[in-house]
């Protein structure tokens, strides 16, 4: 019950049963412990969390890796990240999840030096990284606009096979569009073809005010027959909202419009500013009547910018 809450996301009602677990004289196994741990993080209860932590130690599960890994999590959560690297230097054994734990920790906090210099000590442990180690710094790079260390972490992408990995090929082209250092090479090398890949790659040449790139990744998508989503659609008319491309836009919408479910309000208002970039103020307006939405003040306010 404590992990199915923690897991819902109802930590403070978890944090209650283990209480009651407490008052009813019932001791504590390392998953309650792991999971008590996962909820204390999740709303920063970080007194609960030592209280726990001092029984953790009582008992003697200090050195549980998994225990070690959930006090690491719950201290990075809480803002306590000098606390999680004492955890973590107390532990005689180190796995995956616990490196990842610090990763993600220094991650978290935009440390990039700390977070490599953990992998390569990960490295030195013959310590495989998995999908989340590459996550958590492919992440920091795009943050930090760190361009040569996202494109070394790239080779190491490929090198370990995670080319295939869709989570990772994302992330990866999400560093290179944030560094402004995206084209279509990176997608040939990448080996993962997914309606999320496709959509990082149009987000990316989007960002980068790359229409022409973006339309022939959508063009690609199509050929893969893989089907396009609201996002893909939402990216190509930011696009072309930035470069003020309102047949294009148009285009688009009139694409869109044969699958109404893709259709949201962010997609009028994309549509909305399209016009108002090109000054066809009448033509936002009319649309803002017609929209099938009634409360809508973004529409509105960039409408009344545009004026």
């Amino acid at each position: 019950m404590i992990g199915a809450f923690t897991q819902a996301g109802l930590c403070d009602t978890a944090l209650y049963l283990f209480q009651q677990i407490q008052k009813e004289g019932i001791e504590p196994d390392l998953t309650s412990i792991v999971c008590i741990m996962k909820a204390c993080g999740c709303v920063a209860a970080l007194e609960q969390g030592k209280i726990i932590h001092g029984y953790v130690i009582k008992r003697g599960f200090e050195m549980d890796v998994h225990v070690g890994s959930a006090l690491i999590c719950m201290y990075v959560s809480c803002g306590r990240l000098d606390d999680g690297v004492d955890v973590f230097e107390g532990l005689q054994a180190h796995n995956v999840v616990v490196f990842n734990a610090m990763i993600t920790g220094f991650a978290k906090n935009n440390n990039f030096s700390l977070a490599l210099k953990t992998y390569s000590a990960m490295e030195g442990c013959e310590c495989k990284p998995n999908r989340v180690t590459y996550l958590s710094l492919l992440t920091t790079c795009s943050n930090l606009g760190l361009v040569k260390d996202g494109c070394d972490l790239g080779v190491y992408v490929i090198k370990r096979g995670f080319e295939m990995d869709v989570h990772v090929c994302s992330a990866l082209i999400c560093m290179y569009a944030s560094c402004g250092s995206l084209d279509d090479g990176v997608f040939e090398v990448l080996q993962a073809r997914n309606v999320v890949v496709f959509n990082a790659m149009i987000t990316g040449f989007a960002k980068n005010n790359n229409f022409s790139l973006a339309l022939k990744t959508y063009s690609a998508m199509e050929g893969c027959e893989c089907k396009p989503n609201g996002v893909t659609y939402l990216s190509l008319l930011t696009a072309c909202s930035n470069l003020g491309l309102v047949k294009e836009g148009c285009d688009l919408f009139k694409s869109m419009k044969e699958h109404v479910n893709l259709l949201g309000l962010d997609h009028y208002n994309t549509l909305v500013d399209i016009f108002g970039h090109a000054g066809l103020l009448l033509y936002s307006e009319d649309l803002l009547e017609t929209i099938p939405f009634q409360a809508n003040p973004v529409g509105w306010l960039s409408l009344l910018s545009s004026c």
